[in-house]
């Protein structure tokens, strides 16, 4: 489903905007409004907010993610994704800052390209 809505996992322009007119069109409805605005209340007030995770469970947490993406970065399909990505990022980048009149961005890395 998403493939259909998406290129390179990312919306269109055209597809964000509607998105956006969609949502400031609910915003626009008093009963919306109240009943998120009530939710996101809730939620910020109750007294666990923030403290969903015990420390211990954290700790527990971050090594079962840790432990997940060391395995991840096993695979080369994993690894090809994410070099692919950065490639495609980069390029973009190049791009943009060649319209915009700043040289010798290719090649180099993200910090130092946006320093410029």
């Amino acid at each position: 489903y998403r493939a259909r809505l998406t290129t390179n996992g990312s919306h269109t322009e055209e597809r964000r905007q509607k998105i956006a007119e969609a949502i400031r069109r609910k915003w626009q409805d008093p009963e919306y409004r109240n009943k998120t605005v009530k939710g996101i209340r809730k939620v910020r007030n109750s007294t666990n907010y923030g403290d969903r995770m015990t420390p211990e469970q954290t700790v527990a947490w971050k090594k079962k993610l840790s432990n997940s993406m060391k395995e991840r970065w096993k695979g080369d399909q994993h690894r090809a994704a994410v070099a692919k990505a950065l490639r495609t990022r980069r390029q973009q980048l190049a791009a943009s800052q060649g319209k915009q009149g700043v040289s010798g961005a290719v090649g180099r890395g993200l910090a130092d390209a946006q320093r410029n």
